[in-house]
């Protein structure tokens, strides 16, 4: 990003610095320091810096930046390559053998039973290093360290060369190319710095490096940094951007500085490239903390956070640098996701990806990146994977995702066991009610929720990302979140069973999910969280009472129906409405865009936000219109 890239490419005033001009190129001699320049086109000193990575040359060549601030270089007209030298910092590799039974480990024994962990391989402070990969040494263990690692071109999304300590089943040595490196035109090099000691996440910074066939038009400054993912090097032009896309709303509350997504000292920073292609949970560990959060929660709110704050009404100079950069991250995502990886379902972990390529399609009006949004399906994006319909309930449920975890002995599993997996359960077998054993808690008020509402304010602020979005079940459930909070009526189906726990009030008393408030009060509690369900010991009654008084009836295939209307009708009913408008990350810059233009379907404050510019949903205001029904997609007056 080319704030930050400019840092590194300030003079520097040391002394006994001498400048030289030899053949019309600017040498900086820093007294056997390092200079890390582009000057006049030529790597001087034979080497250039970003983000405290340097890459070492054999030699000067032709040299420059994209309008993002990425560092490119030009293959020699003769050799035609690079040939990089070195790298720093310098990667770390180093095997060790312990003599000890693998003591450094949580295994008393050997590392096969852990082998796939992430947290359990470290050894002292000093060394850092994995069981990551392991062999039968009498009973020893085998730990390889790599850190500050590199790769060239990413293009498996189950594989990384980075860090040895994310995982054993993501690390492959065998991507990691030797040094010197004999770079070849279209070569994306990206380098990192590993945290030491180990940390969440394992990378602390990361820089990329991109080698050209031939000088880009412009000298790249009008020109995307091609994607580091995958073989294609497609060029985008800067002067291809519909900046006449954006619109220009008034804040209501002022908002933070356009600025503030460079600033490094805060969660959701937005600064060089973003290491973002991985399939497995292990994604969150190989995000650059310097250059983004490693959440995908987080991810989410910054993401969507950068597309409104690009809808205000700065100027188009004021704008330029933060959308650049936007729309880069779109790119990279875009060429990762045509590459295989998948922002699929799972707790929070891969939200916010949809958004800044569906941005980038827009503002570059490129068809094939639109067509891979409208087309994408449930396991490609999170968003597209975790709202869905039910005509049961008539509305949009939220669940973690729409399959992998769906079977009924799961979710019912983890009902009782409150939650047995984490709560990474799939929807209601049933279609009634919000996902997980704790509805509208389990990690949709801690990292959907809000993320999926400001998304969706973005949507609707950004008419023509409507239509490439091309899913309404997001922005549906954002209004039903926003109005009503959890779903959990109607619900037909009985509840669990269990005795008080002791220590309450009415200990050894049955209970039920939908009344264990009454182990300690008689009357159910304003607020709603896993404590209160927490008070009646299910898996005591799961025995006798499972198939019998609730879960599934074999008969009918359908839930076993609740007939006790002492403590209401369903699983939970008295949760029915609570936790609206709430969740992790709400904002009242943004909540004050939605208040005030999230009806407004033609960008103007006109009067008629109540009435043919309703906006997709059907508030009481509209009732002169007719009667709302929810269909799978969209809204509709019938």
């Amino acid at each position: 990003m080319r704030k930050e890239a400019r840092i590194d490419k300030k003079i520097l005033v040391i002394f006994g610095i001498f400048i030289f001009l030899i053949g019309g190129i600017v040498l900086i001699c820093l007294g056997g320091g390092v200079s890390a320049e582009c000057i006049g086109g030529v790597t001087v000193e034979n080497n250039i810096s970003q983000y405290g990575i340097t890459w070492f040359f054999d030699k000067p060549y032709q040299c420059g930046t994209f309008v993002n601030g990425d560092f490119w270089v030009k293959t020699d007209d003769s050799t035609g390559v690079v040939n990089v030298i070195r790298m720093t910092p310098d990667m770390e590799y180093d095997i060790l053998v312990t003599t000890d039974a693998c003591t450094y480990t949580t295994a008393t024994t050997d590392c096969a039973a852990h082998n796939n962990e992430k947290y359990h391989f470290d050894l002292t402070n000093d060394y850092m290093s994995s069981c990551v990969l392991y062999q039968g040494h009498n009973g020893y263990c085998t730990y390889k360290k790599v850190k500050h690692g590199f790769m060239v071109n990413p293009s498996n999304p189950s594989q990384q060369g980075f860090d040895a300590r994310v995982s054993s089943s993501s690390f492959n040595e065998s991507v990691i190319p030797n040094i010197p490196y004999i770079a070849n035109g279209n070569d994306s090099i990206i380098k990192v710095i590993s945290f030491i000691p180990w940390q969440r996440p394992r990378l602390k910074s990361a820089a990329v490096l991109t080698v050209l066939d031939k000088i880009p038009t412009d000298n790249g400054s009008t020109i995307f940094r091609p994607p580091y993912f995958g073989n294609d090097k497609k060029l985008y032009s800067f002067n291809d951007v519909g900046f006449n896309n954006l619109p220009s709303y008034e804040p209501v509350i002022v908002p933070p500085p356009l600025s503030y997504f460079y600033n490094p000292g805060i969660e959701h920073k937005f600064t060089g490239v973003q290491i973002d292609y991985f399939n497995g949970a292990e994604i969150d560990y190989i995000h650059p903390h310097d250059n983004m959060p490693n959440d995908g929660g987080a991810l989410a709110f910054r993401n969507a956070n950068i597309a409104l704050r690009l809808m205000l009404n700065d100027t188009f100079d004021d704008k330029r640098e933060l959308a650049i950069n936007y729309i880069q991250h779109g790119i990279d995502l875009y060429y990762a996701g045509i590459g295989g990886t998948k922002w699929h379902p799972d707790g929070q972990i891969f939200l916010g990806r949809k958004l800044p390529i569906t941005f980038a399609a827009v503002m570059l009006n490129d068809s094939s990146m639109k067509e891979f949004v409208r087309t994408a399906d449930d396991m490609q994006f999170q968003e597209n994977g975790v709202f869905h319909y039910t005509k049961e309930s008539n509305n949009v449920l939220w669940s973690l995702n729409k399959s992998t975890y769906w079977n009924y002995w799961r979710y019912w599993s983890e009902l009782v066991n409150l939650p047995d997996s984490g709560g990474k359960v799939g929807p209601d077998p049933h279609n009634y009610i919000d996902g997980s054993s704790i509805p509208g808690i389990t990690y949709l008020d801690g990292g959907n929720a809000m993320q999926a509402k400001y998304t969706a304010l973005a949507i609707y602020l950004m008419l023509p990302l409507r239509d490439v979005w091309n899913d309404e079940e997001l922005l549906i459930f954002a209004d039903r979140w926003t109005y009503h909070g959890v779903i959990t009526q109607p619900d037909p189906c009985a509840p669990p069973t269990g005795i008080c726990k002791a220590g309450t009030n009415r200990a050894g008393q049955t209970c039920t999910l939908a009344n264990s408030y009454r182990c300690n009060l008689d009357s159910p509690p304003s607020t709603y969280d896993y404590s209160v369900l927490s008070l009646c010991d299910y898996p005591s009654l799961y025995a006798l009472d499972y198939g019998v008084k609730y879960g599934l009836n074999s008969t009918t295939n359908e839930c076993i129906h609740d007939t006790d209307t002492s403590d209401g009708i369903g699983r939970l009913p008295w949760v029915d409405g609570m936790r609206t408008n709430s969740g992790v990350s709400s904002n009242s810059w943004k909540e004050s865009l939605w208040d005030t233009y999230r009806n407004c379907t033609n960008e103007i404050k006109d009067g008629t936000e109540t009435g043919v510019d309703c906006g997709g949903i059907c508030p009481d205001a509209c009732a002169s219109i007719g009667n709302c029904e929810i269909k799978k997609a969209y809204w509709r007056i019938v």
